[in-house]
């Protein structure tokens, strides 16, 4: 398996983020409730909790990111955050820069440190 740099990182990425970005990842859901976004992509989700908050709010919601360890947590709703089954997000191991969908495939588009 090729070296995943977040390897180490994945398992207290929420731990350590989670109390600074929780409160900004809230208002990127207020205003994507607002303005009616139905289908989101968070590219370079990382452990998928924008996605998660996202789906919980009944956004169909796409997450993709390259690294192996971060998108195994993101498979798994954060503690506190409930989606009806069937409802979460899928997640998928890509390259955001070669993110190959037809134009108009989602409202909303989203990437946090990343660039």
């Amino acid at each position: 398996m090729p070296h995943d740099p977040y390897a180490r990182m994945a398992p207290i990425y929420d731990l350590v983020t989670a109390p600074f970005l929780d409160p900004i990842r809230l208002a990127v859901c207020r205003l994507a409730q607002a303005a009616g976004v139905r289908r989101a992509v968070d590219m370079c989700c990382g452990t998928g909790r924008q996605a998660w908050m996202l789906a919980a709010r009944g956004v169909e919601t796409l997450g993709v990111d390259l690294s192996p360890s971060m998108l195994a947590r993101a498979e798994f709703p954060p503690r506190g955050i409930a989606v009806p089954d069937g409802a979460g997000p899928r997640f998928s191991r890509i390259d955001a820069a070669c993110l190959d969908v037809p134009d108009a495939s989602f409202d909303l588009a989203l990437t946090t440190l990343s660039l």
